[in-house]
């Protein structure tokens, strides 16, 4: 309960019950107890247990958040600065019961909200926490969304969502542009599957846990829409919690043991680049591909690589030097700039020519070097001039993992070399059984790199 003067007033309507400028301005006193619950992140080197259950939302204010649930199972998120955070931390012990008193209501976050609650509350240095021992607080808080409305939440407020599946397969740690990820393949008992991605600062709640054919439920996830398929993302508000405690449990566990185990929408067998796209504009689409094909041209009218800031992801300018740096306009410090390759380029195989793009891990994998050695090492530092070596892999046969866009163009995502092509013609003394793939490769005059452009 809240009370605002001699008016109690309950929790789960103390955004109705006040007007706007009240929520801004008065301290409340909260006499209902209340359970911290949930969502972990390891910021500012903090790794021990006092810190797990609580979050950082990496906004510009970098907020300090909590989520309190009451005895009704109504939950609300509560916000402090996080310079505070080591206060905070002696206040407030995770899966403990508190009474709390003034503290500040406001309206809840409009966009990306944790919870459905129209109201949040402010914790300052005034609050007031005192411990209680109350085991009818529920120590968890799950809003378990159904598939048929995960749709809606890809737009705007794009509410945060709980979901309850299994587990049906589980992807190693992969490095994509220089960002750490890893994804999951979840069914749920509809028998539909959705892909998850776990970002860095969430790879932790995912370690030493029984996940693959086991029930987890999945709390404040960022919810997208690619290729008609729908999509999940970790946040910095996302928990991971196996065979979850809830007496729905049991149920749960029975109706998924009749449903067999699947795994990502995704190709089993190479397909031609002719055979994907009529697959992929048909009504059922599908993300990955595995093809073979070779670039055959580099595109020039873009820049073939980017760099990203390690701090806040903008891009780094370049200054020259006793050997070329690159540095942010906002961070100065000994952190170096990420460095990598994008490089637009034409590929083919037997049945058509198409665009593409390579980002870093495949145009690394295929070019058997970094794009910092590439760029600072080897002096390539102008990124519309097409360095000899990427041209070089012109001609160089691989299997790709690739997606397509919806304009048409492919995206590599990994690739392996498979062999090289040469347009040699053939000994006609020696009978071929299969015609060879000739690729037209431009002239020796047109892989000299370009004047810069200025």
């Amino acid at each position: 309960m809240i009370f605002l003067g001699r008016k109690n007033i309950d929790v789960s309507r103390a955004f109705d019950h006040c007007n706007q400028s009240i929520l801004y301005s008065y301290c409340f006193s909260i006499t209902a107890t209340f359970s911290l619950n949930f969502a972990a992140t390891f910021q500012h080197g903090l790794h021990n247990d006092s810190v797990i259950n609580k979050w950082i939302q990496r906004t510009k204010t970098e907020d300090l958040c909590y989520l309190f649930v009451d005895e009704q199972s109504d939950a609300i998120e509560a916000v402090a600065n996080s310079k505070d955070e080591a206060y905070f931390n002696e206040k407030l012990k995770i899966q403990s019961c508190y009474i709390i008193a003034e503290c500040i209501a406001k309206p809840a976050r409009s966009y990306n909200p944790v919870v459905s609650h129209k109201a949040s509350l402010r914790l300052g240095k005034i609050a007031v926490f005192t411990p209680v021992d109350n085991n009818k607080i529920p120590t968890y808080h799950f809003d378990f969304a159904p598939y048929n409305i995960l749709e809606e939440r890809t737009t705007k407020p794009r509410r945060l969502t709980d979901f309850i599946a299994r587990v049906d397969e589980l992807k190693p740690v992969e490095n994509r542009s220089g960002k750490l990820l890893r994804k999951l393949t979840i069914q749920d008992e509809s028998k539909n599957t959705i892909e998850i991605t776990f970002w860095k600062e969430k790879l932790p709640e995912l370690e030493d846990k029984p996940l693959l054919g086991n029930i987890v439920a999945i709390t404040a996830t960022f919810v997208t829409k690619y290729m008609e398929h729908i999509q999940m993302q970790s946040t910095d508000a996302t928990t991971v919690t196996v065979n979850p405690p809830i007496p729905q449990l049991k149920d749960y566990q029975n109706r998924f043991s009749t449903i067999p185990r699947c795994v990502a929408s995704g190709p089993s067998a190479t397909m031609t680049l002719a055979d994907i796209l009529a697959r992929n504009t048909s009504q059922n689409k599908q993300t990955r591909f595995i093809t073979e094909a070779a670039i055959t041209e580099i595109d020039d009218q873009h820049t073939w690589y980017y760099t990203k800031c390690k701090v806040c992801n903008k891009p780094a300018h370049l200054q020259h030097g006793h050997q070329p740096l690159f540095v942010c306009e906002d961070h100065k410090g000994p952190e170096e700039a990420n460095i990598m390759y994008c490089v637009n380029a034409t590929i083919v195989d037997q049945t058509l020519n198409a665009n593409a793009v390579f980002f870093n891990e495949p145009m690394t994998m295929l070019l058997n070097i970094d794009c910092k050695d590439m760029v600072i090492k080897h002096q390539n530092t102008n990124p519309r001039v097409i360095p000899d070596k990427i041209l070089a892999a012109r001609g160089i046969m691989c299997s790709m993992n690739v997606t397509m866009k919806n304009d048409g163009k492919f995206v590599v995502n990994k690739l392996t070399k498979c062999q090289t092509l040469s347009p040699n013609t053939p000994d006609p003394k020696k009978p071929t059984k299969q015609k060879q793939l000739q690729l037209q490769l431009p002239p020796d005059d047109d892989v000299l790199p370009k004047k810069p452009r200025h």
